[in-house]
């Protein structure tokens, strides 16, 4: 039986080594790099986004998440032309500072609340026009 110290001499080990290295790395970058861009990614939840309130001209931070929930309190009417209640004047009037952000979210989560009243056994919720 060889001894640790002449295994450890051996080119072929360094290699075996060094590739387990590179294939840790490379899943790691895959995992926690290129993965989690969906909407859904914790990380992109917690993300701050800005809300600037039109009527007063204040700005809001909260996380996407809670903005995103804020949305789909709203249901069948939501619409893309009303922004967030200001709490100070009750108005819809707060909309993300990025337009196209507002835009496509909104898009989506109306096509994810249509999609789910047409798989849903029960049918439309009360109220749902479609």
């Amino acid at each position: 039986m060889q001894s640790i110290r002449e295994i450890l001499q051996k080119p072929w080990f360094g290699w075996s080594i060094a590739g387990i290295a590179i294939l840790f790395a490379l899943f790691t970058v895959y995992r926690y790099g290129f993965a989690g861009d969906g909407p859904y990614d914790p990380r992109r939840l917690q993300q701050e986004v800005v809300i600037h309130f039109t009527d007063t001209g204040e700005d809001l931070k909260m996380p996407r998440g809670q903005f995103e929930a804020m949305l789909r309190e709203r249901g069948k009417s939501l619409n893309p032309n009303q922004g967030i209640t200001n709490p100070a004047t009750g108005k819809p009037t707060g909309f993300l500072v990025a337009k196209h952000e507002w835009e496509e979210t909104v898009q989506r989560i109306k096509a994810e609340a249509d999609s789910t009243a047409q798989l849903s056994p029960w049918g439309q919720a009360p109220g749902g026009s479609k």
